[in-house]
Formats: structure tokens, sequence, C-alpha cells
């Protein structure tokens, strides 16, 4: 009845199912067929243990372990000097730590924080200032989340402002110096609104504040005006000179005595520590050669430390310590006896923007700052002078003897008594009373910059070597 062929492979199965004479269910069929010869292949494919595939091992360049590796290699090359490679190391760090914990993390904020210091390093300050805003930003975020975090970040943040505003080279260095004074002032705010206006925690950011204000005075000192810079909406920064020096100085001082002050009503019921800060206030009053009412504050602090029940002896051992002054850090209870090594003074100098300055004490923990090489270890007396006003404090540093000096030669000699006769240094006592200070041991080291720029020319000298660019960069210099 019907024409259509049918194939030959199919017939019996056609026959079977009873589909002979119907050829239009012949495609159907096919197809079933088909699917029912694959079955038995398929299932002995699904039965037969999978193949382990030979290649290395794979790495997770997100890994937390990554980021560490990454940090210690960028930490290497910033000791090297290796500033650029730095970067990139640091950069990839901070990368990997927004992608595993997300872009407000504060994981991130160490890479980051090395990545601006090797920024600064190559004076590279379009990227300094656009992280160190995303740092502040990051931390806000954290402000909300953990408060110590957030101070913690503050300090941070404080310590890179402070080395941006140390860097020589920087025309506008000054308003970095600023910009850290006006964090410490938000970050005192913040503790005011958390903790109160009376917290404890208050007291090394006022401190922090205090420093400021010497070196704002020492730039002061060296530049004769004040600088102001800020940023316009433009992209340009706007710079000048406005207050005369023995304005700024002033304003400095009322500040900085304001402040101490303030710390000193924080610490009012502990008798030490509010004793010892009318020594901080005498050295204050010293720094800013107001010698009579430091003299004032350091009987006063020594009264006050008796009336303490501090015995008298810790008082003169303490008062014997020779001190460069100011102080790095608040000082609110007197040292044991015994714990004060008998060592040299160390003075490691900090930046020509801050003649007399020593490194602040956060700085010295920076992979990028290293010990400095060139400089003396001198000896001499420290010695109260007696004038016609017997409440005045007139302190004279005399017979400096140079027990070392590298490199060897006369010019860092000279510059050693210029820079050693600019330094601070609070007198001793003796029961209540003056005393001199004698055979001071004092190793001087030069800033970081000094050996960048003066051992090659200081070695030229040595060798008996002209070098012009040696007078133009003592100029500069001062």
């Amino acid at each position: 009845m019907f024409a259509a062929p049918i194939d030959s492979r199919y017939s019996r199965a056609y026959r079977v199912l009873g589909f002979t004479a119907v050829p239009a269910y012949q495609p159907i069929l096919r197809k079933l067929l088909l699917v029912a010869s694959l079955l038995p292949w398929s299932v002995s494919l699904l039965a037969e243990p999978p193949v382990e595939l030979e290649s290395e091992a794979w790495v997770n360049n997100f890994a937390q372990q990554r980021s560490e590796q990454l940090i210690s290699e960028g930490s290497r090359l910033l000791q090297q000097g290796a500033y650029q490679a730095a970067v990139q190391q640091f950069s990839e760090a901070v990368q990997i730590a927004k992608i595993n914990n997300g872009l407000q993390s504060r994981s991130q904020m160490l890479a980051l924080a090395l990545q601006i210091e090797a920024e600064i390093a190559l004076d590279n300050w379009e990227a300094v200032d656009s992280q160190l805003a995303y740092f502040e930003w990051l931390n806000a975020r954290i402000y909300g989340q953990n408060f110590d975090h957030y101070l913690d970040g503050a300090a941070t943040q404080s310590r890179l402002l402070l080395a941006a505003s140390a860097d020589a080279r920087n025309p506008v260095s000054a308003r970095y110096l600023i910009a850290a004074k006006n964090l410490n002032w938000r970050t005192i705010s913040s503790i005011e609104a958390t903790l109160g206006s009376d917290s404890e925690r208050l007291t090394p950011w006022l401190y922090n504040i205090v420093l400021v204000h010497f070196y704002q005075s020492a730039l002061t000192r060296s530049r004769g005006l004040t600088s102001y810079n800020y940023k316009t909406d433009r992209a340009e920064i706007v710079a000048g000179w406005s207050l005369s020096r023995n304005e700024s100085l002033r304003i400095s001082h009322s500040i900085g005595k304001e402040l101490l002050l303030r710390i000193q009503s924080i610490l009012a019921d502990d008798a030490e520590a509010a004793a010892l800060l009318n020594l901080h206030l005498g050295d204050w009053e010293m720094l800013f050669a107001r010698n009579s009412a430091a003299l004032d504050y350091y009987i006063e602090a020594i009264d006050k430390l008796r009336s303490a029940g501090v015995d008298p002896n810790r008082i003169d051992a303490f008062f014997s310590q020779p001190t460069i002054l100011p102080t790095g850090a608040l000082i609110t209870s007197l040292p044991e006896p015994g714990s004060v090594a008998s060592t040299p003074l160390r003075f490691e100098a900090w930046s020509s923007n801050y003649l007399a300055a020593a490194v602040p004490s956060p700085l010295r923990q920076t992979p990028s700052i290293s010990d400095a090489e060139t400089g003396a270890r001198v000896r001499f007396n420290l010695t109260p002078l007696s004038s016609n006003n017997s409440s005045r404090l007139i302190l004279a540093l005399n017979n400096m003897q140079f027990v070392d000096v590298n490199p060897n030669n006369e010019r860092i000699r000279e510059l050693i008594r210029e820079e050693v006769g600019m330094l601070q240094f609070r007198p001793r006592f003796v029961n209540g009373t003056l005393a001199s200070l004698d055979n001071v041991e004092l190793e001087y080291l030069f800033s970081p910059e000094w050996n960048l720029t003066g051992l090659r020319e200081s070695n030229n000298a040595s060798r008996g070597e002209d070098n012009s660019s040696a007078a133009d960069w003592e100029n500069t210099r001062r």
C-alpha cells in the first residue's frame, strides 16, 4: 500500500513495534533507537573513576598570605631606597585587601600607609595628597565600628603628615605641618564627643599639638615669617607669608602653654603627674627663652613632687639626667631608680626645616628613616650663670670637646658646634638648687637629608676639593 522504503537496519525493530507499514513514524523511531544505543556507553563512562590531570599547583593570588608577602617585600625595598618598586608592592597589597575584605576594610591601612611613605620619598606629592585623603576617608568609616582602631588610624595619619612636612625639597611642606595640627584637633573633638572632655586619653593628643607648635616655631625662626598654604577650588595651591616672627612665636607659646595647663587639669587627681606638668611648663618656657618663668615652674615642680611623697634622692637623680628639650612624649611619672641607663645622649636631627628638633618618636619606627651615619660624639658642661637678677636662669654650654667625628674634617666640627649650640637643655637641680651638669656626652647625628646631600660634599672638603654647591647648600640650610 505504501511505496516508501524502510531502512533495513531498523526493519526488525519496526516489525517488533508493529510500525512496519507506517513510514511516517520512522524518524521518531530512529531517534529513540539512537539514544538507546548510547545508554550502555554512557553508563560505562560514568562508572569509570575520574582522571586526575597533572598540572602545577594552583596559586591563589588574592590570599592573605600573598598580601603579607607583598608588604614584607615592599618594606625591604623601602629600606633599600627602591621606592618605586616598593610602591608597586604596597599598591598590590592594598588591592588584595580590598578584594578579600571590602573597600572599607581596615586591613588595607598598613599597606596604604607604607605606600604613602614611599610616595613621600619619591616627592610624588599629588599621589601623597590623594592617598592621605583616602586614608582619612577610610579611617572615618572605622570611627563608628571601633573607636580604638580609629585612634590608631589617626595616629598613623598624623605621623605621615609630619613626615611629609619635614621634606625640605617640598616648597609647600608647611602645609602638611598645619594639616597634622588640624588632624590632632579633630581627633580631640572625637575623643571629647565619645569619652568626655576630661578623659585622660586626651592628654597625648593635646601634647601632640604642643609639639607641633614647637616645630612651627622652629620653622618661623628659620624663615622669619610664617607661611600659609591652602588649596583652592582649582588645582593649584595658594601660598604666602603672613604673621611676623615675633607675633607667630608669641601665639605658639601661648597656645602651647594653654594646652599644658589643660593637661594638668585633666591629671589633677594624680599628684605626681600634676607636679610633672609643672616640669613640662618649665621646659616650654625654656624653649621660648622665658628663663625666669621656667625657673619658677621647675622649683614649683620639685616642691609638688616632695609634697606628693616622692623621695628627694629620686628627684635629684631625675634632674641629674641631661635632657634635650622638648621631650618627645608626655612624662607623667618619674622613672624608677636605676631604670635610666647611663648611656650618652643621642640626638637625631630631623630636618633642615626644623632646626634643633629631634626626629619625632613615631617617625623613628618608620622603615624609610634609618639611622644617620654622619655626625659626632662630643662632651661638654652645662653651667648655670649668675646675673644681677638672682631669679633669672641662664644655662651656658661650654668646654665642648670632640670624642669622635665622622667624617673627620673641620667643616663637620664647625657645623656640630653650631647645631649643638642651638639645642635647649633642662637644667640640673640638687636639693632644689641649680647645679652644673658636667661631662655631658652627646652623640649628634645629622638629619637623613644631610646624608643624601652633605656627606659627599664634606668628604670632598676633607680632601681639599673645591665644591661651590656645598656653600650653596649651606646657605639654603640656614
